[in-house]
């Protein structure tokens, strides 16, 4: 039921996380048990968190009330693996303004993420972070992005 040509293969029944193993195998047939196979090695991948996001935009002076959070998309790296979930934060002077997840795959294009969240926003000073996350945990805030909505 699992040889083919002389090749056995068998899916593991439960799903491993990365790290080294290591397997074995014991024939069978009427007569009874055969020896155990040498063991073999292998190792998957042990998963990252993400590293920080960089922010591009909005930054400085701009003049449009419901701006567009654009950021560089967080990808697999020597340093982390790639996010799957960003968490925007907005700040204006008395705190929090808005906070939400949102899945790399709705909004990342390329290399690029973006969001509008359609919050309208007044003149004045705003700053921003994005978080990011993968099934390997949290990653770092990104640095603060400022900006000042001006008439």
């Amino acid at each position: 039921a699992i040889c083919n040509s002389g090749t056995c293969t068998v899916v593991s029944p439960v799903t491993l996380g990365g790290g080294t193993y290591t397997w074995w195998v014991q024939t069978w047939n009427p007569a009874g048990y055969g020896l155990w196979s040498n063991g073999m090695n292998f190792s998957l991948p042990v998963p990252k968190p993400p590293i920080a996001a960089t922010l591009l935009s909005p930054s400085g002076n701009i003049t449009t009330i419901q701006p567009v959070y654009i950021w560089n998309v967080v990808s697999d790296s020597a340093q982390g693996d790639a996010a799957t979930w960003y968490y925007l934060w907005v700040n204006d002077s008395s705190g929090k303004i808005f906070a939400q997840w949102y899945q790399t795959s709705a909004i990342c294009n390329g290399n690029t993420c973006f969001i509008n969240p359609g919050i309208t926003l007044s003149n004045g000073a705003y700053t921003w972070w994005i978080q990011t996350w993968n099934s390997a945990g949290y990653g770092p805030w990104s640095n603060a992005g400022n900006f000042t909505i001006v008439p």
